[in-house]
């Protein structure tokens, strides 16, 4: 089934359980958040340095109800379209909304392009691996700019308080993020492994697994292949939605 995105116009323990965890299955993962927010400034913004700030920290605070423990309700949105985001105003709430759209379409871009049956395990066991692989991909090839994310990082927003969440939790997840940008998953999932501890719902067997499986399949041509074309969906949605909007305007 084709759908219609354009809206009618042809510190890191707890971030690594969340990318894991069942209830964050259907989600992509923070280097694959702030690689499509860049596309998307790339695209369609010509922001200040502040405004960037916000919409960068927009597009990643949604994950926060992990730590803030939030219903997924409050921070996500069904059935966004490219449209629908260029409408809104306020670069952080542009940035919040563009999160829940690239969760839904990487996450529709998973089932309908299917991984060979030998990695299927890797997006569909109870807990899946296939968003800790592309953010490891992704962490290599600096499409954003890890650096100023993480300068981003240093102070919080208002706007993030907003959801009854306390400045103490969004530091902390501020601080969680920051490790994201400085060190791939390979290596913090690897600093948790030496520990020889689980770590909340993460057992020591998990941690071990998720290191081998990032071990084993972070170069290898498929993953890096389905990485690639998940990201270039993006690349394809948004410049079809500015060369259709172009052609009516003439």
């Amino acid at each position: 089934m084709l759908i219609d995105y354009t809206g009618g116009v042809k510190k890191i323990f707890v971030i690594l359980l969340c990318l894991v965890s069942p209830l964050g299955l259907r989600a992509a993962a923070p280097i694959f958040h702030a690689t499509v927010a860049q596309m998307w400034l790339d695209h369609f913004e010509e922001y200040t340095e502040e405004e960037k700030r916000a919409f960068m920290l927009g597009t990643l605070f949604p994950d926060i109800r992990y730590i803030a423990k939030i219903s997924r309700s409050k921070t996500h949105e069904k059935g966004l379209t490219i449209k629908d985001l260029l409408q809104i105003k306020d670069p952080f709430t542009k940035g919040m909304k563009l999160h829940s759209f690239v969760d839904e379409v990487r996450n529709n871009y998973v089932d309908a392009h299917f991984l060979p049956h030998e990695y299927r395990h890797l997006a569909y066991a109870p807990q899946t691996h296939i968003k800790v692989l592309e953010d490891e991909v992704l962490y290599f090839q600096n499409k954003c700019d890890k650096k100023a994310i993480g300068a981003f990082l240093t102070h919080s927003l208002k706007e993030e308080e907003s959801f009854g969440i306390t400045a103490q939790v969004v530091q902390e997840w501020h601080e969680q993020l920051s490790e994201c940008f400085l060190h791939p998953p390979s290596e913090n999932y690897l600093k948790l492994k030496e520990r020889g501890k689980g770590h909340g719902a993460l057992s020591v067997g998990t941690i071990k697994t998720i290191t081998k499986n990032l071990d084993k399949y972070k170069n290898d041509p498929v993953i890096i292949s389905h990485t690639n074309g998940a990201i270039a969906q993006f690349e394809h949605l948004f410049s079809e939605y500015k060369k259709n909007a172009a052609s009516l305007k003439n």
